[in-house]
């Protein structure tokens, strides 16, 4: 079965599909995870990508978009941690370079 590319879509159509995890960011679920069409993003070939268009999502609730949430929070706080132990170390050697 030959699989699409997303590229290769006209513009107007290729603004309706997205990946679920576009669309949650959006605040919308695919209605059924079988609506969805599978497309190589770009002509690499380097992944195979479910897309939903806008007619197979619908608005999310707020229990299922709270995983969703959840994951970005601690996304964020782990990169915020790092990013702290980074400026610790820093102001350390320069405490011991003065």
């Amino acid at each position: 079965m030959k699989k699409n590319y997303l590229t290769a879509l006209p513009e107007e159509e290729r603004k309706k599909y997205k990946t679920e995890k576009q669309w949650m960011k959006l605040g919308y679920v695919p209605v059924s995870k079988d609506k969805g069409v599978e497309m190589y993003s770009n002509y690499h070939r380097n992944g195979l990508f479910t897309y939903f268009s806008s007619d197979d999502v619908r608005p999310a609730t707020v229990e299922e978009r709270a995983p969703f949430v959840a994951e970005a929070r601690r996304k964020r706080h782990a990169i915020y941690l790092r990013e702290k132990k980074k400026r610790l170390r820093v102001e350390e050697m320069t405490e011991y370079s003065e």
